[in-house]
């Protein structure tokens, strides 16, 4: 899936990666963690997935789009139909 994702040209995040074994005591129904090292490694994922997201932010104006004006023409042209 990354491989066809990165033909795209699809932002994947590549590592960290996170692999969590099931357990009936490692979260509760609450969503609460109970391990303190479980807790601490989530969270730091967290931290690398938010400033990753951070990354790629939408533009808010056509202008700001990085294209040949051909396919900002196109980009103009899709929104106008909506």
């Amino acid at each position: 899936m990354r491989s066809i994702l990165c033909y795209l040209d699809v932002p994947t995040l590549g590592q960290p990666e996170v692999y969590i074994q099931f357990r009936d005591d490692l979260i509760t129904l609450d969503g609460d963690v109970t391990n303190d090292g479980t807790r601490k490694f989530l969270q730091s994922f967290i931290n690398s997935y938010a400033r990753w997201v951070a990354r790629f932010h939408a533009p808010q104006t056509l202008s700001e789009y990085d294209a040949p004006s051909s396919s900002l023409s196109m980009l103009v042209a899709e929104r106008q139909a909506l």
